[in-house]
């Protein structure tokens, strides 16, 4: 059967990584991406005799994912992020392909998210990221984009069996995460000569919230589908707040 390295990248990942880990030690190969953990995370690596540990700076999202599946000892890849759970019954939808021959598709797994430990149905309905590919045929892009994504010729196929996404078990984390992703992406849209302005930013945020909770219904997922809503407009709004603050000079540190 065809030989498959899955590839996370890694900083500061406990304690849902020993989840992670526990859910991929089936492959032959888990590489991990460190780029700077000071928790347990590479102590949690090393329990397993098939993980390899190569460490980076972080390089933006598209380079380090480049740079991860790379670094794999095996062709076929399965990318997993830090905070993210395989089900029984995708690794067996996984390993069946591997056992039909080489890869000829690019993979679409459908994603399950929890969201301060409760499932989101509808706020972040219809997720289904590409995970699954042969490197010889596809890749993450290799630039410094504020989000990775890969890139292919090949067709696409989605797989319904569930990937398990354990994101932002509390407020404070997901807050923290918002001010880095908002930053890199303010940064990315400013170096593409974008700009911003106050009312601007208002109506982006104000109409991620109506299509988050109306437009996907994620009235459907309760109180934490409003607050889940009312955070990713900030996300949006703070993101052109930032680009705007570029844009007169203010904010930049390389």
């Amino acid at each position: 059967m065809n030989k498959l390295s899955v590839v996370i990248l890694v900083k500061n990942g406990m304690p849902i990584l020993a989840q992670t880990l526990k859910s991929v030690e089936w492959a032959d190969e888990i590489l991990v991406v460190d780029s700077g953990s000071s928790d347990a995370s590479i102590a949690e690596c090393e329990k397993y005799e098939n993980c390899k540990v190569v460490t980076t700076p972080w390089l933006g999202f598209g380079k380090t994912h480049h740079f991860g599946v790379e670094s794999a000892k095996f062709d076929n890849i399965f990318n997993v992020d830090q905070d993210e759970v395989v089900t029984d019954a995708l690794k067996e939808k996984i390993l069946t392909l591997l056992a039909e021959g080489e890869l000829d598709k690019v993979y679409r797994i459908k994603r399950e998210t929890f969201y301060l430990t409760k499932i989101i149905k509808h706020c972040w309905s219809g997720d289904y990221p590409t995970r699954v590919f042969n490197r010889k045929y596809a890749n993450f892009v290799d630039e410094a984009v504020p989000h990775e994504y890969v890139v292919s010729d090949l067709p696409a196929e989605k797989i319904q069996e569930l990937l398990v996404h354990k994101c932002y078990p509390s407020l404070n984390l997901h807050l923290q995460k918002i001010n880095f992703y908002t930053e890199n992406g303010a940064k990315f849209l400013h170096k593409k000569g974008k700009k911003s302005g106050l009312l601007k930013a208002f109506f982006h945020g104000g109409f991620m919230f109506f299509k988050m909770f109306f437009l996907r219904l994620g009235f459907l997922d309760g109180k934490v589908g409003f607050v889940l809503s009312l955070n990713s407009a900030f996300y949006v709004y703070l993101k052109y707040i930032k680009l705007w603050q570029f844009g007169k000079g203010a904010g930049l540190d390389g």
